[in-house]
């Protein structure tokens, strides 16, 4: 199984983003000829080019937990994820032995719960 080397990578992202900064410099350097102008003109593309990826990474991170925070809510918030919940966890009960379950209570208690959800579910609706 081939494992990461952390430190490689982030060596090889330094090494490519110095020879960028390095080749820029080159071409800044080629057109002014001015060493202090080079160095204000690649200086200020660098900042902008971080400015940008920073921006679209935090944008990037905002529009995740966005979409993460409405599935979590979408989910946790359904009046079924109750009754799911609870049927599944009466299942794991009874399977893991933490109390003793026959088929028939199992299924009798499940169709209990679901319907007292979709009772309740509904009563609201009309109330």
């Amino acid at each position: 199984m081939p494992t990461m080397d952390p430190v490689a990578g982030i060596g090889a992202f330094v090494a490519i983003l110095g020879t960028v900064f390095l080749l820029r410099f080159a071409v800044a350097y080629a057109r002014s000829e001015d060493l202090s102008v080079s160095w204000d003109r690649t200086t200020q593309w660098v900042t902008a080019i971080a400015m940008a990826v920073g921006g679209a990474v935090m944008m990037g991170l905002v529009q995740f937990g966005d979409l993460v925070g409405m599935a979590i809510e979408f989910i946790v918030s359904h009046p079924y994820f109750v009754s799911n919940f609870a049927v599944g966890g009466l299942g794991a009960g009874a399977i893991s032995g933490v109390f003793t379950l026959t088929v028939s209570q199992y299924v009798g208690i499940a169709l209990a719960i679901i319907g007292l959800v979709f009772i309740v579910v509904e009563v609201d609706e009309y109330v």
